[in-house]
């Protein structure tokens, strides 16, 4: 999760930075319910409306953007910046057909080894729909089908229970990562040999250059 408020977890992203084959990467993936296009700073609009109940969330910890106005602006140029630096691939998750935007979930890259870390968000008027579940699973196969990692990493504060019991039901196991010694942080992974069986290829449409801005109502 980018969880920056908390600073261990922080200090533990920091070390997850760079895949080559991610720079300047504008793929726009897509699940039966979902597309999963790249966060853009034409979204400023429906990321600050999220803004409120990021800030008020029960859990300090999850992810979230800076608080109101320009700040977000900010945030989203930081998005667009480490897209462009292949740094980390954040997304707008769309309900489709209506495009509706439901949340946020972005794949962050370890420096010089085939590693990710991916975080999320659900605004809560669309949560218990499993979107949260099929954005991540989305992400998960192009990570290891397209990108080719060998393992995806997913770290949660302990007390987050519906993210743990997510991470869980998609077949993440807990263990200790050698980057983070941060108490009171749980982290997951998967590696790609244990990635389950049978699932069909992520729908990935490949844009060479940046996808034309949308517009929120």
């Amino acid at each position: 999760m980018d969880l920056r408020s908390d600073p261990p977890l922080h200090r533990h992203q920091r070390r997850l930075s760079l895949l080559s084959t991610a720079v300047g990467n504008w793929t726009i993936l897509s699940s039966a319910r979902l597309a999963l296009r790249p966060l853009a700073a034409s979204d400023h609009e429906a990321v600050e409306g999220f803004s409120t109940e990021w800030r008020l969330a029960a859990d300090p910890r999850d992810a979230k953007p800076p608080g109101r106005g320009e700040s977000v602006a900010d945030w989203l140029r930081e998005v667009e910046t480490s897209r462009a630096r292949g740094e980390c691939l954040t997304y707008a998750i769309e309900r489709r057909p209506e495009n509706e935007f439901v949340g946020t979930i972005s794949l962050r890259f370890a420096d010089a080894e085939p590693v990710g870390e991916i975080g999320y968000w659900i605004g809560r008027a669309f949560q218990r729909h499993g979107y949260a579940t099929e954005a991540v699973d989305c992400v998960l196969r192009y990570a290891f089908d397209v990108l080719k990692l060998d393992e995806v990493r997913a770290a949660t504060a302990a007390g987050n229970l519906p993210s743990i019991n997510l991470l869980r039901k998609i077949g993440m196991t807990e263990g200790e990562c050698p980057d983070s010694a941060a108490r009171d942080i749980r982290v997951w992974s998967m590696r790609r040999m244990r990635r389950m069986a049978g699932t069909a290829p992520v729908a990935a449409l490949s844009t060479a250059t940046r996808p034309a801005a949308k517009s929120h109502p």
